[in-house]
């Protein structure tokens, strides 16, 4: 037997994941391989595992999950290890829960469920949504939907940086990704470059967003941010430190775009709006460039 088999797996699934609605979808299923750091060489002579996987401490490469993948290793610093999964294909859903994670090249025929999870690493193809509530969400991959809290939880022994919303780390950043349908966060930091969304974009209570060189085909709704909100450009200082401008500034574009009562300073640059531009109630007038901004449609309220 490769791993600590668990049959009964409605029921400890349950257990293990906090009573989350990710538990095998019928009796019938063989059971939950559980994979330790005491099993994973056990791990690596299998390419093929018939129901679902929990990894717990240790990671997978290369091999077919016909079932789902629940990873609920605690991060290093607080006495785990960093799971990876690497060309994997998972025909469910992939859930984290209270952990760091790196997904690279995956596969997922389901979901990405974040249950307060800390840190995720996500490139490949999710053919659903990436939902839930973590820390960190750095995203390259190509997937259905993005709706994610930021770490709005209390801070407590796996707190990370975005825990909170008025924090200046963590939070969703994407980069030369794909979003097939509606991005939409509450709390932490947002930050979007070289990235298509096809659906809407909405940020609620951000502690500042970035959006530069982003297609946005549906409205894009920033409202309640606690920090500076730069759509369009990109400077060094506007994004993380490895995302260095390479001086061929290209035009955002957005279907609208409505600014509702930021707190901090607001500027819109090098974008094209194709409807409507709306503020209003926000602490500081909004700063649009008229040498590189266009919109389609109407200017009201503080935009006017």
């Amino acid at each position: 037997m490769h791993g600590r088999r668990v049959v009964g797996v409605l029921g400890t699934a349950a257990a293990v994941l906090g009573g989350v609605a990710v538990v095998p979808a019928a009796a019938s299923d063989p059971g939950v391989f559980v994979c330790t750091a005491e099993t994973w060489e056990e791990f690596r002579t299998r390419t093929t595992y018939p129901g679902d996987v929990l990894l717990d401490g240790c990671g997978l490469s290369g091999v077919h999950v016909q079932g789902d993948v629940h990873v609920t290793a605690p991060p290093p610093e607080f006495g785990g290890d960093w799971p990876e999964l690497s060309d994997v294909r998972v025909d469910g859903d992939v859930v984290v829960r209270d952990a760091i994670v790196e997904l690279t090249d995956v596969t997922v025929g389901g979901d990405v469920l974040l249950v307060r999870a800390n840190e995720v690493l996500l490139s490949g193809r999710v053919a659903g949504r990436v939902r839930g509530t973590t820390g960190t969400l750095w995203s390259s991959a190509d997937v259905g939907s993005i709706d994610v809290r930021l770490g709005l939880w209390d801070r407590g022994p796996g707190y990370l940086p975005g825990a909170d919303p008025r924090d200046e780390d963590g939070g969703l950043q994407l980069r030369e990704a794909h979003v097939r349908g509606a991005v939409t966060t509450r709390g932490g930091a947002v930050t979007l470059a070289e990235t298509v969304v096809d659906g809407p974009l909405t940020s609620s209570s951000p502690t500042g967003v970035v959006l530069a060189e982003t297609a946005v085909g549906g409205a894009v709704t920033v409202r309640d941010a606690y920090g500076r909100v730069v759509l369009g450009g990109l400077r060094r200082s506007d994004g993380p430190w490895y995302w260095i401008d390479d001086g061929q500034q290209r035009q955002s574009r957005y279907g609208s775009l409505t600014l509702e009562r930021n707190v901090g300073r607001v500027e819109v640059e090098h974008a094209d709006v194709v409807g409507d531009l709306a503020c209003a109630g926000n602490a500081v007038p909004v700063l649009v460039d008229p040498a590189t901004t266009t919109v389609g449609g109407a200017r009201t309220g503080q935009c006017a």
